[in-house]
């Protein structure tokens, strides 16, 4: 009876929108990503984007799925699949060949799995000259995204309860 009236507890409370501090969440993988060259191309054509992975202790298995936004512009020229594993020092560095069709900034989507905890980092490649300098409003930063349009990104703060 009591399980029947936790579960029922847990249920209002998240309909209703209020989390538990009780309630377990799944944590994010410790491991980071960036490029370090390659992220940028005077037109379109071919590149090799150099990335490096830090892990937050010696050798770990770290499953990578790479892609990209159909349609956008850029195209993966490598295996979008990779099982890497990390150095004594936490690091380990992977190549990706991408193929840009069109001027702007584009986006490389980095998929990272590392002991059932996984994590999404999304890495611009900016294909030519920039087109919009970025302007910064009263509440947040004016740019534009990959086709143009012009977006105005935010500042968010993350709580918890």
């Amino acid at each position: 009876m009591k399980r029947k009236l936790k579960a029922v507890a847990m249920l209002i409370a998240c309909i209703s929108g209020y989390t538990p501090l009780t309630m377990a969440t799944k944590m994010h993988a410790p491991v980071d990503v960036r490029a370090l060259s390659g992220g940028r191309l005077q037109k379109a054509g071919t590149t090799a984007l150099e990335l490096e992975f830090k892990a937050p202790r010696g050798a770990q298995a770290l499953d990578v799925m790479y892609t990209v936004d159909e349609g956008e512009g850029l195209a993966l020229e490598s295996s979008d699949k990779v099982k890497l594993v990390t150095q004594g020092s936490g690091r380990v560095k992977d190549t990706v060949r991408l193929r840009a069709l069109r001027p702007g900034r584009l986006y490389l989507n980095v998929f990272m799995t590392m002991n059932d905890q996984g994590r999404v980092v999304s890495i611009p490649v900016q294909i030519g000259p920039e087109t919009q300098q970025v302007q910064r409003s009263a509440m947040g930063v004016r740019a534009a995204d990959s086709k143009g349009r012009a977006i105005e990104i935010l500042p968010a703060q993350e709580t918890s309860r």
